[in-house]
């Protein structure tokens, strides 16, 4: 392989390329123009100099000022070659994350002012100016803190100097992902805040003051039905502006300020707030409960639906099989007899509930089950891996959102590794919230367990576990296709090391496999599941 730099559309991109120059005819004219030349890297390591000379012709006689990477494998190479020129933008081409040591290389390019790349981690964005990071991937969230505030990738945390919090109706989940918000964003300079409501005030002041900001201002919107109650607490709001790095600045509409004068903002009425306190708290478990409560009609319905959809091709395929019922099921000699079930009618259901679901949401790709939890949903595959994160079945908007498969994958033509995620909705036990029962050594031990059936396109297909393990937060295990034989070796031993049962199940090199993902307690913890394809 050997290293080929051009132009296109006043872009240099470099690439690795099978076309081979030999390294004598390189300095041939009638081979190396003024558009496109390529090297081994040995050759550039021992001619760093005359390669650097190209570039020099290249990117000032066309005037080039962004780069693009094809290839990570190349990416430090390119950066040292860059490093003299003022270079402004800088795209990195493959889905995986950069390392260490192109990120060293990258911050010598002081003229840079854009990275485009898969994504990068926390602690490397930070070396960066503000906004020069810009990641493609996305990152799966539950709250509506993250959603509202457009917080879908590790730039935009991290770069994010104002955000937007509706204090009304702050969940647990909203709160774990503030803080995980604040440990890694260290620019946040205003914060916005609706709907003033004390308990939860309380406990956001607390986060804000434990995360080390070294300034924040800090503004309460106030209306209508909020002012009595900033009211109220205007003592307590003016001792955190002095004994904190934290700026409570309170804005109030034109409508307000003749009714409400400063001077009614009486010190003694904060005294009262601990009784307020107590009716507030009432009020928030209340409206957290009906919000849940809402979610899940829109989740039951869906599921009513499908299950009729199911039912009725069961039902359908029973009467035109009745003749055959006892007819045993053939070609299943690697698949349990737990799955199988002992008459057609179960396999066919798959077939029909299919093309029948399709009318539903022609998204569908297929249905998963997994023994001894709640999943027992159809799957569906869009464009993106966003859409389906707050979309139901019936494409209506709910934060349960739906079980869906990565949009690299090629369901036809199977990909080496298929990605299913869903949210963890514990308290609800529904998409992947029952998926934490594979943790238990109980039900791991229960082989019959171990078969999960994910019938693609109709088609019945069975996977075997062969590791289950929770990982920090990482897009290490997203990979659909592999590059080579040991790249996808060394992918199966390092899930097998993480995997909390043991497995003597063997992984062959044309082997397709299964991965669930899905959050774990928080939203820098993920739940991963690898199974083979039987």
């Amino acid at each position: 392989m050997q290293i080929r730099v051009y132009i296109k559309n006043r872009i240099l991109y470099f690439t690795l390329t099978d076309e081979i120059v030999e390294e004598e005819n390189l300095n041939n004219t009638n081979i190396v123009d003024l558009y496109s030349f390529q090297f081994t890297k040995n050759y550039i390591h021992k001619h760093f100099n005359i390669v650097e000379a190209f570039l020099y012709l290249l990117l000032v006689k066309n005037k080039i000022k962004e780069v693009v990477i094809i290839n990570h494998d190349i990416a430090v190479l390119a950066c040292q070659l860059l490093k003299s020129f003022e270079i402004t933008k800088i795209h990195f081409k493959e889905d995986k994350s950069l390392d260490y040591n192109i990120v060293r290389e990258l911050l010598k390019i002081e003229s840079l002012e854009e990275i485009d790349c898969y994504s990068m981690s926390a602690a490397m964005i930070q070396h960066f100016k503000k906004d020069v990071v810009k990641t493609r991937s996305e990152i799966l969230f539950i709250s509506n803190f993250m959603s509202n505030n457009h917080l879908d990738t590790y730039s935009k945390i991290c770069n994010a100097e104002k955000i937007v919090l509706n204090c009304q109706v702050l969940s647990k989940e909203d709160f774990d992902d503030i803080k995980y918000f604040l440990d890694i964003n260290h620019v946040l300079k205003v914060l916005y805040l609706e709907n003033y409501q004390k308990k939860n005030f309380v406990t956001l002041i607390n986060l804000l003051y434990n995360s080390g900001l070294e300034k924040l201002d800090l503004y309460i919107y106030a209306s209508e039905n909020s002012i009595k109650e900033i009211s109220k607490d205007i003592l307590e709001l003016k001792d955190i502006d002095k004994k904190t790095n934290i700026h409570v600045k309170v804005k109030y509409g034109k409508e307000y300020k003749e009714k409400y004068k400063w001077a009614e903002l009486n010190i003694k009425i904060l005294r009262f707030i601990l009784i307020f306190l107590v009716i507030l708290s009432a009020s928030i478990f209340g409206f957290s409960r009906y919000l849940n409560y809402k979610e899940k009609s829109i989740i039951d319905n869906n599921l009513e639906s499908i299950s009729e959809v199911v039912e009725k091709v069961v039902e359908t395929e029973a009467e035109d099989n009745e003749d055959n019922v006892n007819t045993p099921v053939t070609n299943q000699e690697n698949i349990p007899a737990s799955i199988v079930g002992t008459t057609n009618v179960y396999d066919q259901k798959y077939t029909d509930a299919y093309k029948s679901l399709l009318n539903l949401n022609e998204d569908t790709i297929g249905w998963l089950k997994i023994n001894n939890t709640k999943i027992d949903y159809p799957v569906v595959q869009t464009s993106d891996n966003k859409y389906y994160l707050d979309h139901a079945f019936d494409k209506t908007k709910n934060q349960s959102g739906w079980v869906f498969v990565d949009y690299r994958n090629n369901m036809d033509d199977l990909s080496q590794n298929t990605i299913i995620y869903a949210h963890n909705s514990a308290k609800k036990q529904i998409m992947f919230g029952s998926l934490k029962n594979v943790l238990n050594a109980s039900w791991y031990n229960n082989s019959s367990n171990l078969d999960i059936t994910f019938s693609i396109k109709g088609n019945k297909k069975v996977w075997r576990i062969f590791a289950i393990y929770t990982i920090d937060v990482t897009d290490d295990y997203l990979i659909t296709d592999f590059k080579s034989r040991s790249s996808f070796f060394n992918y199966i031993n390092d899930a097998k090391s993480k995997s909390i049962m043991p497995s003597s199940l063997q992984i062959k090199e044309d082997d397709k496999i299964l991965t669930l993902s899905t959050c774990y307690l928080d939203s820098k913890h993920r739940l991963i599941v690898h199974a083979k394809l039987i």
